[in-house]
């Protein structure tokens, strides 16, 4: 065989396996209801050993952890031929991190979460960690960009989802600044702090 790419050993189906087996979904991820999709990229050696394991795309830093362990974990894949020749390839796989329940999210609460810093502390978040013309939109029908969150009892945001005509760039960027944002006041239902669903409408001003 004169060319092959890197494969675990046994293929697609025995790492989505090996997966299932060895993923350890972080506890405090679980109670905070995060999930989501992991990209990790690395490079197998010639001797099928991984190296230079990195998270291309990550969900929160419990999550993204581990993904990278699992990763460490796995046995030495079958190495790239190139021309006839065993070499050093890079890969990128894919873990999903998926939650059965969002039943504690209440969608409609009686006093929505709030940044601390208010409308104008994220504009200025905004302009100064992304560089972006981006701001918060007094229209939501008008906005050029929905950003979808939920915002946990600690204050944290997880759930992440952007809609809306954005380069790959700015959405990971955008979606790192708002995962990162822990000045949130959770919402308030029947006297209690709960887990809510939080829409941030923004436009290129």
């Amino acid at each position: 065989m004169s060319e092959r790419n890197a494969e675990f050993p046994g293929g697609v189906e025995a790492m989505k396996e090996f997966l299932m087996d060895n993923i350890e979904y972080p506890e405090i991820s679980m109670e905070l209801g995060d999930y989501g999709q992991v990209v990790l990229e690395f490079v197998v050696n010639k001797d099928g050993s991984l190296e230079q394991i990195k998270v291309l795309s990550g969900v929160s830093r419990e999550i993204d952890k581990e993904a990278i362990r699992v990763i460490g974990e796995m046995p030495n894949w079958i190495p790239a031929i190139h021309k006839g020749e065993l070499v050093r390839a890079r890969c990128k796989i894919p873990i999903n991190f998926i939650l059965e329940d969002d039943s504690n999210i209440v969608e409609n609460p009686e006093k929505s979460a709030f940044f601390k810093r208010g409308e104008k502390g994220i504009n200025k978040l905004i302009r100064k960690k992304l560089n972006s013309p981006l701001v918060i939109s007094t229209n939501y029908k008008q906005a050029d960009i929905i950003v979808e969150f939920v915002v946990n009892i600690n204050g944290t945001t997880e759930q992440i989802n952007i809609t809306g005509v954005i380069s790959d760039k700015l959405k990971r960027d955008l979606t790192h600044l708002i995962r990162e944002m822990e000045n949130w006041k959770p919402a308030m239902n029947e006297g209690k702090q709960v887990r809510s669903r939080f829409v941030l409408p923004l436009s290129f001003k």
